[in-house]
C-alpha cells in the first residue's frame, strides 16, 4: 500500500513541477570540461545551443561560477530551484570568462545554463564552481 502512495505522489509531483531539461551534476569544488555542438538542445529565444548543470549548495555559501571558452563568448546563467535566473554573466573569446560570484539564498538545488552569447557560438569549454573564502579575501585587501 505505501508503494502506492509514493508512485501517486511521484506521478503529482512530475505534474506539477516545471519540466526542466535533462541536466549533468556538477559539485561546488570541481571543474567540468564540455561542448557546444549541433546536436545539443536550442533556446527557443536564439535557437542557440545550451548545456544544463545542477548542483546542491547551502544557505550562506559563497560561490563563484565560472564559464571559459576560446571558441565562443560563453554566456552564463544562475537559476534557483525552479529554473527563474538569478544572475547572468558574458565573456569573450579572447580570455576574459563569464563569472558570477553568489551568497547561496537557500540550501539545495540550483541550475546552471552554459550558451554562446551568440547562436553561432560552438565548441569546447570549462565550467568551474569554487567555494570562496572570505577570510582569505578580507586579508588579501589588507
Amino acid at each position: 500500500m505505501r508503494i502506492h502512495y509514493v508512485i501517486h505522489g511521484l506521478i503529482i509531483l512530475g505534474v506539477l513541477l516545471p519540466s526542466l531539461p535533462a541536466q549533468s551534476p556538477i559539485h561546488i569544488g570541481q571543474t567540468r570540461r564540455g561542448s557546444l555542438t549541433d546536436t545539443d538542445k536550442r533556446l527557443k529565444s536564439d535557437g542557440s545551443p545550451y548545456d544544463w548543470y545542477q548542483f546542491r549548495g547551502r544557505s550562506g555559501q559563497r560561490i563563484a561560477v565560472e564559464l571559459s571558452s576560446k571558441s565562443f563568448n560563453g554566456h552564463l546563467v544562475l537559476m534557483d530551484r525552479d529554473g527563474t535566473e538569478m544572475m547572468s554573466s558574458c565573456g569573450t573569446r579572447e580570455g576574459r570568462p563569464a563569472r558570477i560570484k553568489i551568497t547561496l539564498p537557500y540550501t539545495g538545488v540550483y541550475h546552471i545554463r552554459v550558451n554562446s552569447l551568440y547562436k553561432e557560438g560552438r565548441g569546447p569549454y570549462t565550467l568551474k564552481i569554487k567555494l570562496m573564502d572570505s577570510t582569505s579575501r578580507l586579508q588579501r585587501q589588507r
